[in-house]
């Protein structure tokens, strides 16, 4: 049989500590573990060496596939950046052909060209 006890500590903050005690009975057995001796044992440093090919292999290949994507979205971007570019300066060409052209054109006519 059980019995409960309380913790006086605990009790004044309304937290029941509950302390069962029994009795139980143990057994212990043990087991015999082979000793086998020709067991080979990785170590850190033949893990790192084992490991190196392979990841320079997977690096080159990685690198190997991101250039002609890396080269896709370079040739995107500079093109979008050019064709900008030279929307701008169609424009600014037109306000300056428009301003040598009659120069008693208004500022305000101007910036409705731009």
């Amino acid at each position: 049989m059980s019995t409960i006890s309380y913790n006086p500590l605990l009790t004044a903050t309304v937290i029941p500590a509950y302390t069962p005690t029994s009795t139980t009975s143990t057994t212990v057995t043990t087991t015999m573990t082979e000793y086998i001796s020709n067991v080979d044992v990785i170590y850190p440093k033949d893990m790192e060496q084992q490991c190196l090919q392979p990841v320079a292999i997977g690096a080159a290949v990685i690198t190997l596939a991101f250039i002609p994507l890396h080269l896709f979205a370079m040739i995107n971007l500079f093109v979008k950046m050019n064709s900008n570019l030279q929307k701008k300066t169609l424009k600014i060409q037109n306000v300056r052909h428009i301003r040598f052209k009659s120069p008693s054109v208004n500022n305000e006519e101007i910036q409705s060209f731009v």
